[in-house]
């Protein structure tokens, strides 16, 4: 059974956090607001947190080969071959950052095709990302499998600007009527996925994301994620949490995320689930950097790819 004390302080670590503050959303979404919180930096001791919440590197993974793999063309590629997740990364790095990059440019689009069987493997595993809640809702809803779809186009982040500075879940998806043709979206600003959408047997149940930072080093501005009741959260153009359910509570990052990792998470639940997980941007000074100039900050720089996973 999973153990959700995860508000208390249990560790040294915490403990000697500083206190620092994150973004709350105001009663009705009209504002934020910060309060005060702990903070622990190793995600990966925060077991409770793994049902929902997964840290990986591209060295655990090899990709299927097939031809989106070689973008220029090359008629002598051996399609038998696969190619390390580290490699094509490594190689879509630099489209990604390049400064006249397009977010619709095939090469970063490919990361929508590339990261699906990855997604598919860790949550089909015993212990995957949702694995078990997955094993639930078929059960309930007398499903045998489910399906992975890709959402939206790949968001690259790379300014204070861009980032969501509050807690916050994507998406509370409403369980009645929920299949393909719902209208329901993680938020307004986001346009609707490409593809056929409309087979009425399957049902929509959550969301995830692949995250990842571009950065060598940590960030000064990174992804944080806080558990709780869905009780203790509101509903306004997204579920945000209420702040008295959060201050001086512990909130978990990974301090050493940087290029070469990535985070796979639950970003939106059905409405019916008891507890959800909520994640948002915070600023946490760099663990290598103690330069006081702004200009001279490690900046953030990171990729999102979303997924909406369907029961069949």
């Amino acid at each position: 059974m999973t153990n959700h004390k995860n508000n208390t302080n249990t560790s040294n670590e915490e403990l000697l956090v500083p206190v620092l503050s994150v973004g709350v959303q105001c009663e009705g979404g009209s504002g934020v607001e910060q309060c005060n919180v702990l903070l622990s930096g190793d995600l990966r001791k925060h077991k409770e947190y793994t049902e929902k919440v997964q840290i990986f590197t591209f060295d655990d993974f090899t990709l299927q080969p097939h031809d989106d793999h070689n973008k220029n063309g090359d008629d002598n590629t051996n399609k038998n071959d696969s190619l390390s997740l580290v490699d094509f990364m490594n190689k879509a790095k630099n489209d990604i950052e390049y400064p006249d990059m397009d977010i619709s440019d095939p090469a970063v689009e490919n990361l929508h095709k590339q990261f699906l069987p990855i997604v598919q493997q860790i949550m089909s595993s015993e212990n995957g990302v949702y694995a078990s809640i997955l094993r639930q809702q078929q059960n309930l809803y007398n499903r045998e499998g489910f399906q992975i779809r890709p959402y939206a186009k790949p968001t690259y982040r790379y300014a204070s600007g861009h980032y969501a500075p509050y807690l916050h879940s994507d998406a509370w998806i409403p369980t009645a009527d929920n299949n393909d043709e719902s209208d329901h979206h993680p938020s307004k600003e986001e346009e609707k996925k490409d593809g056929d959408n409309s087979s009425p047997s399957s049902q929509y149940v959550a969301l995830v994301n692949i995250w990842f930072v571009l950065n060598e080093e940590p960030p000064d501005n990174t992804l944080v994620f806080f558990e709780t009741p869905s009780k203790n959260t509101c509903q306004s153009h997204m579920l945000h949490i209420r702040k008295e359910f959060v201050e001086n509570r512990t909130i978990v990052y990974d301090k050493t995320m940087s290029w070469g990792k990535f985070y796979l998470f639950v970003s939106g639940e059905v409405n019916t689930s008891e507890r959800v997980l909520l994640h948002g941007a915070m600023d946490v000074a760099s663990h290598k950097n103690d330069c006081q100039n702004e200009d001279d900050k490690n900046i953030r720089r990171s990729v999102e790819i979303r997924y909406t996973i369907h029961l069949t």
